[in-house]
């Protein structure tokens, strides 16, 4: 069931669109499949460095299977996860070579 942006507007107003699950409507999910880095420490590092928003609804989750990375939030806070994780997501050069 899809729920307009004014009726959403007033649930959160209420009891909060988060807690009753329903998204906000400028919320968006991507999934980024990641090919060197492991999900689990990307995701682990992202979360530190973004540190304690209290009025972020950003989130990040591991799909360990597929070594992806489930990201939620604005378009603004997935593009910049986006960039921090193509920075961490690179091939690990052997110890001993240049």
């Amino acid at each position: 069931m899809k729920y307009s942006p004014l009726l959403c507007l007033v649930l959160a107003v209420v009891a909060g669109c988060h807690n009753i699950g329903i998204a906000p409507p400028d919320r968006n999910v991507e999934v980024l499949a990641l090919q060197h880095a492991s999900a689990e420490k990307v995701a682990a590092l992202v979360e530190e460095l973004q540190g304690a928003e209290p009025f972020s609804d950003f989130e990040l989750g591991v799909d360990a299977r597929t070594n992806s990375l489930l990201i939620k939030g604005t378009s603004r806070e997935i593009d910049e996860a986006r960039e921090l994780i193509a920075q961490l997501d690179v091939p690990v050069k052997p110890a001993g070579t240049r």
